[in-house]
């Protein structure tokens, strides 16, 4: 019997339209199960990353101590329910004893207290990962969830199985940091913005306000919600025609104005919350007199960046600002930080500013490729059919549209996390393209999304041990994308592995090209001694450990040894090079000696022949 003709499709229809809805949770459950199992991997397995002890301090404090102060960098939300299970299972420590703590010097206080109580911070650290887990497991709900009651069962599975195998996902899901939970909120802000916009509920009033006050409560960039819930509940609202739409126009903007009140005050009261009610409604010249933490930004502007940088010094120094002093300090802390940027590397350039095509091209680079074409694909046809999206869809791509310009114009290039937002509706968004093709029952494109779905498969295995450091096949994974970024992709979680690797060749006496104390104490406590290795500085017999970011950052540091092949490459992140013993400087030939010999003399009997 030969082959099946080419329209005849891989598998019937039927058997996927028979799938019992047990059965459709049952494979969800296995998805999720997947996701669940590749994080844990890590969260035991990874070493610390940088940032996130500074994160796990400034949710300690919360709650040992009641104090919010520590949190400017990011409102205290996030890393309050991070660091929950520590606080709890913990031995409480008083943080008020360190040095850094008078000045709320964060990453001071972070390295004084891992320093001095190393096991049991590291010990905390993991269990804080737990929580982000669980965090990553809630986002996957609702990825499922929102794009089953959008396009069906077959959407929900294929968008939960981008989500659950999405290495960027996956590895900001199991570290101590706000990117995920940021994720988590804006998702479900848009979302149930966007089904409120459709069909006006309370039920999805309800829920869109509280998830854009926590979003509000965990990361400034939240702020994007403000321009776009407002413009586009605006325009809604003046031409109607939802469904339980009030009849008049009218009645329709006094009930978005009726909403956007209750959200703005409903988002001011959980600021002040998630801050304890701590030094709020301050005047202006209140907050300009109260000593500034001591973060390196606002050293940099000699303590006065709220004077000199933000727009605050230009209010009235009588006005009362309804948000916690840190919050406003934080806030325009962040603004500068984004103006400013922070010295990075991209596409072999150094430089201490942005790029505007650094989050187009590490999207693209960073997301599976399965996602990349089927979003083109749905793109495609939806240009060829001229469909224009409804209000669902328009609201999802006008927040995705929105997120990225303002990202683009930011100078914060240290790592894709910071566009995490977008990714959740990205995964929906090819996974209901990836339905629609499947169940238009074409046998060559249900093989070519069956191979997509392998090839996703793999590479999420392939890099579940770091996600971190991922990239697609558009860079031939790990054998171009280091070319392209370094900064957010050496975060730290490789010294465990340097550190086996060191001890397993018996490679020593060690020395270490710091990069974060962080790393270095983790390097100690997995049995490695080491002596510090400084730029310009020739030691040796032994083996530099180098990270690729001062590689990429400072290649004039150690221009000679990058010069050499490497010893040992760890994760494509670590170098190991051989360091020959330092030549010894070459004696100075002896100098002759003279001797005086004294003039003849008369009486000298040696004269005589």
């Amino acid at each position: 019997m030969g082959p099946p003709p080419i329209g005849r499709p891989l598998l019937p229809m039927s058997a996927f339209e028979a799938l019992p809805k047990r059965r459709i949770l049952w494979l969800a459950a296995l998805l999720l199960g997947i996701l669940l199992g590749t994080s844990l991997v890590g969260v035991h397995l990874d070493s610390p990353t940088m940032d996130e002890p500074v994160h796990l301090v400034r949710g300690l404090s919360y709650w040992w101590l009641g104090d919010t102060r520590l949190g400017y960098a990011h409102p205290p939300l996030a890393d309050a329910l991070l660091a929950l299970p520590a606080a709890l299972l913990g031995a409480r420590v008083d943080l008020t004893s360190f040095p850094a703590w008078a000045d709320a010097d964060t990453g001071k206080l972070a390295e004084q207290y891992f320093t001095a109580h190393w096991a049991a911070a590291r010990a905390e650290l993991v269990l804080a990962r737990h929580v982000n887990v669980f965090f990553s497991f809630l986002l996957g709900l609702y990825v499922f969830r929102f794009a089953r009651r959008r396009a069906g069962d077959h959407a929900a599975l294929f968008a939960l199985g981008l989500h659950c195998l999405h290495p960027t996902l996956l590895a900001h899901g199991r570290l101590v940091t706000t990117d995920l939970p940021i994720a988590l909120a804006t998702t479900i802000a848009v979302g149930e913005a966007a089904e409120h916009f459709e069909r006006p509920r309370l039920r999805t009033a309800i829920t869109t306000t509280l998830a854009i006050a926590a979003a509000f409560c965990i990361k400034y960039s939240a702020a994007f919600l403000v321009p776009l819930l407002l413009s586009l509940g605006f325009f809604f609202a003046w031409r109607g025609g939802a469904d339980g739409d009030a009849p008049t126009r009218r009645g329709r903007l006094g009930r978005f104005a009726a909403h956007a009140g209750a959200v703005t005050l409903a988002t001011v009261l959980a600021v002040n919350a998630a801050y304890g009610f701590q030094r709020t409604g301050w005047t202006v010249e209140r907050i300009l007199a109260e000593p500034e933490p001591q973060s390196y930004i606002s050293k940099r502007e000699t303590q006065r960046l709220l004077e000199e940088r933000s727009p605050i010094a230009r209010l009235p120094r009588w006005l009362p600002v309804p948000l916690p002093y840190t919050y406003v300090f934080g806030l325009s802390m962040v603004s500068v930080q984004s103006r400013d940027g922070h010295s990075t590397y991209f596409l072999g350039m150094r430089a201490g500013g942005g790029w505007a095509g650094y989050f187009p091209v590490m999207l693209a680079i960073k997301t599976p490729l399965a996602v990349l074409v089927l979003l083109g694909v749905g793109l495609a046809r939806s240009i060829r059919r001229r469909a224009a999206p409804d209000r669902v869809a328009g609201t999802i791509l006008a927040a995705c549209g929105l997120f990225l310009v303002i990202s683009i114009g930011s100078k914060i290039n240290i790592g894709v996390r910071h566009v995490l937002p977008v990714m959740p509706f990205f995964v929906v968004g090819a996974g209901i393209v990836a339905a629609r093709l499947w169940e238009e029952g074409r046998r060559r494109t249900q093989t070519l999304l069956a191979l997509l779905g392998a090839g996703t498969f793999a590479s999420a295995i392939a890099w579940v041990r770091h996600p971190v450091g991922y990239f697609n096949a558009l860079t031939l994974g790990p054998v171009f994308g280091p070319a392209v970024s370094v900064v957010g992709e050496d975060w730290g979680q490789d010294m465990a592995d340097v550190a086996a690797a060191l001890k397993a060749r018996n490679l020593g006496p060690v020395y270490y090209h710091r990069y974060g104390w962080m790393m270095a104490r983790e390097l100690e406590a997995n049995g490695i001694e080491f002596e510090r290795f400084r730029c310009g500085e020739r030691p040796g017999p032994g083996v530099a450990v180098v990270h690729a970011v001062t590689r990429a950052r400072s290649p004039d540091c150690h221009p000679e040894l990058f010069a050499k092949a490497p010893l040992l490459v760890v994760n494509g992140r670590l170098f190991v090079y051989a360091l020959d013993a330092p030549e010894r400087p070459t004696a100075p030939a002896p100098r002759p000696r003279i001797r005086l010999i004294p003039p003849p003399s008369a009486a000298s009997p040696d004269d005589e022949d």
